[in-house]
């Protein structure tokens, strides 16, 4: 089964939040920027994840597989 590491350039993260929408793996931090809980996911959670990585306003997210 595949596996995937997902990152944020949180420099960029405008607070939309659409990420925490979208995937329970993310969550908004105390400065407002998105953080990603678990960096490294199954292929089972590659779709709620690829979706946040292709919503995200700014493109901050990244999904790629390992």
């Amino acid at each position: 089964m595949a596996k995937y590491r997902i990152t944020i350039e949180r420099e960029g993260c405008i607070s939309d939040a659409i990420c925490t929408a979208l995937c329970r793996n993310f969550i908004m931090d105390d400065d407002g920027k998105a953080s990603v809980i678990n960096e490294i996911v199954d292929e089972s959670e590659y779709p709620s994840h690829h979706e946040a990585e292709i919503s995200c306003p700014t493109g901050v997210i990244r999904v790629r597989r390992i």
